[in-house]
């Protein structure tokens, strides 16, 4: 697997967990994700060139959990954007979505 990331020329992930330290948990059925912010460090190790937070998880631990998931993808130093795909590739379009639970 490390060779695939490493020779790929575009690494797109999902990261379908809030990356936070402290739990601020929303009301819903299903269980609520987080990961500990010590986990950016293995994200940085795979180098994306995006990372899509759009999905049914990234909220479980509420807009604070949003907020230090932004902040951790900022610490490590990493683009959080589809510009750069964009503008290299005019024809490619990531698009991502969260539904509500």
């Amino acid at each position: 697997m490390a060779d695939i990331l490493q020779n790929a020329s575009i690494r797109v992930f999902n990261l379908e967990t809030p990356i936070a330290d402290n739990r601020t948990p929303i009301e819903k059925e299903a269980p609520g994700f987080m990961a500990p912010s010590s986990c950016a460090i293995g994200l940085k190790k795979i180098n994306p060139i995006l990372l899509t937070l759009a999905n049914n998880h990234i909220l479980d631990q509420g807009f604070p959990g949003l907020e230090s998931t932004k902040k951790s993808c900022r610490t490590i130093i990493f683009l959080i954007s589809a510009l750069v795909i964009i503008l290299k590739m005019p024809k490619n379009r990531f698009y991502g979505f969260e539904r509500k639970e």
